[in-house]
């Protein structure tokens, strides 16, 4: 295969090419896809991978990315879960390596489990990690100082909704 080709003229391991092709591809996919890193932190990137995925698919017909989830198991630890069936782990590890290198964090990555085409990894992180939900409603009245006020707001609007609604049934 090619990445045994390319470690043997290197004098490195297959998995220690791949690796470094991934690491570098992190880079190169910032270049060409600068939008898709415009997150706060690798965590809210590693979160908005499955949709990052979604969006490579429709732009390069044929593409079959491999399938990444990612759950919270405590306060700054995620499990992250790494499906494929090219079983290029080592890349992948690459380009986990080479993204948070980009966001400048260091985080500890411990092998959970491994399986012919999946890799499932617990990923430490530096900081408090939460899932982020935005209520496009709660957006809108942002400018109400409380959630007893936007539901006041809100409560009266649907009322007056429905009384206009009967009165002119």
């Amino acid at each position: 295969a090619l990445g045994d080709t390319i470690a043997k003229k290197l004098g490195k391991t297959n998995a220690e090419v791949w690796h470094a092709i991934g690491k570098d591809n992190a880079e190169t996919f910032y270049e060409f896809y600068p939008g898709f890193f415009q997150r706060e932190n690798l965590y809210s990137f590693l979160s908005s991978l499955h949709d990052i995925h979604v969006e490579i698919t429709r732009l390069i017909p044929g593409a079959k990315p491999p399938g990444i989830a990612i759950e919270n198991i405590s306060s700054d630890e995620a499990l992250f879960i790494y499906r494929s069936k090219r079983r290029k782990f080592n890349y992948f590890r690459g380009l986990l390596d080479g993204a948070a290198a980009h966001y400048h964090e260091k985080i500890t990555i411990t092998v959970a489990e491994k399986g012919d085409d999946f890799l499932k990894l617990k990923l430490k992180f530096p900081y408090q990690i939460r899932n982020r939900k935005i209520y496009r409603l709660n957006n809108l009245l942002r400018f109400l100082p409380s959630l007893a006020a936007k539901s006041g707001v809100l409560t009266t609007i649907i009322l007056f909704i429905v009384a206009f609604l009967a009165k002119t049934v």
